[in-house]
């Protein structure tokens, strides 16, 4: 038997409740997710017995019996992340309150199926291997670079799009590991990374985008990614014109005269070159933020890359938005009466913990009904 298997969605919520709260008892998650204490008593007992939770009274000075305050066993469960783009696989581990077990990293040529997926599968079978199997790992996230023509199941990658959409990824890892596969694009991965570091907190509602080799974006609803017909819901890249000045990775290279982002270093200051293309990056980008705040009507977007703090908070503050309705009342009224949409540059988020945060999403969100049979 394996245990988490059979968790059912109030023993998964339960678990989320633990994982995002600090320390909480029996009856705060009660509350919570409302249910009754003798419910959860029933759900969490299971948890504890089995290695997945600690329990321990809380020692707060007060008479009677103290309370016992719930942590998650770190490393107790995990999953296995799979980041895959033209030119850099990964495959990262991770346990379910994200804390960083393993990384495996290889760059290469990987336009082609079937060496990627190859070397992919060799890379997760050991992770599994050292990570005690489908014991502890609850599931896989795959981040792809492309985007979806069948939800969940087929990414287009633009090195060969007609081979990549002939295989359904999700079937393809599933049959091989018998582990639910969450699979997204890399935008929509880099959303819900997002969501699980607290930002749908903040927000319950913004919409997300990702620079690196292109321009990728994702729309976050009430605190869920929104997907889309077929799981490609806030591509607002499609927007932003290609010319030397388009936010991306390589541009950016060309402009600072470097040949690897691990190239800039803290120390070093922006030149005339780098602040022009950061304010030119701004520009071009500003109609894609513009278009989102209309269209969506959220209060902020989220501007996620690798690109060195200081540059993408330059090319932030070159972003002009204004808000719905500015048209209608002009700049003096505007400001008086409409919220001002905001833009925020997020330089920490990586695909790699991207696609671990499918995994722990969709096994945290999902019922023992609606994953694979153990």
């Amino acid at each position: 038997m394996i245990h988490h298997r059979d968790l059912n969605l109030i023993q998964r919520r339960s678990l989320q409740a633990v994982i995002d709260g600090d320390a909480p008892s029996r009856l705060e998650i009660s509350h919570i997710l409302g249910v009754s204490p003798q419910t959860m008593t029933r759900t969490i007992k299971g948890l504890v017995e089995n290695g997945i939770l600690d329990e321990q009274p809380d020692a707060n000075g007060q008479r009677g019996q103290p309370s016992r305050r719930l942590a998650f066993r770190a490393g107790s469960l995990v999953v296995i992340g799979l980041a895959l783009s033209t030119y850099r696989l990964i495959v990262t581990v991770e346990d379910l309150a994200g804390s960083r077990l393993m990384k495996d990293e290889e760059e290469g040529d990987f336009r082609e199926p079937g060496p990627a997926l190859e070397l992919a599968s060799r890379k997760i079978a050991r992770a599994l291997s050292a990570f005690g199997g489908r014991e502890r790992v609850v599931g896989i996230g795959i981040a792809a670079q492309g985007f979806l023509i069948e939800r969940g199941h087929v990414v287009v990658s633009i090195g060969n799009p007609v081979a990549w959409s002939a295989i359904d990824l999700k079937e393809y890892f599933e049959a091989q590991f018998g582990l639910p596969v969450n699979l997204q694009n890399d935008a929509k991965a880099i959303a819900v990374g997002t969501i699980r570091e607290g930002f749908a907190r903040r927000y319950s509602s913004y919409a997300c985008i990702y620079l690196t080799n292109g321009i990728g974006g994702a729309l976050v609803h009430n605190g869920q990614l929104y997907e889309g017909m077929a799981a490609n819901a806030g591509e607002v890249g499609f927007f932003v014109p290609p010319t030397k000045f388009r936010p991306t990775v390589p541009n950016f290279l060309e402009a600072a005269r470097l040949t690897r982002l691990d190239d800039w270093t803290d120390d070093m200051s922006m030149d005339r070159q780098v602040v022009s293309w950061c304010v030119g990056a701004g520009a071009q980008l500003s109609p894609a933020v513009q278009m989102a705040i209309h269209l969506y009507d959220v209060p902020a977007v989220l501007v996620c890359s690798q690109l060195p703090r200081v540059v993408l908070q330059a090319i932030c503050d070159a972003i002009l938005v204004v808000p719905i309705g500015n048209n209608v009342l002009g700049d003096h009224d505007s400001r008086k009466l409409l919220k001002q949409p905001v833009v925020v540059p997020i330089n920490d988020t990586s695909l790699n913990k991207g696609a671990c945060a499918l995994a722990t999403d969709y096994f945290l969100r999902c019922s023992s009904k609606d994953v694979l049979p153990a």
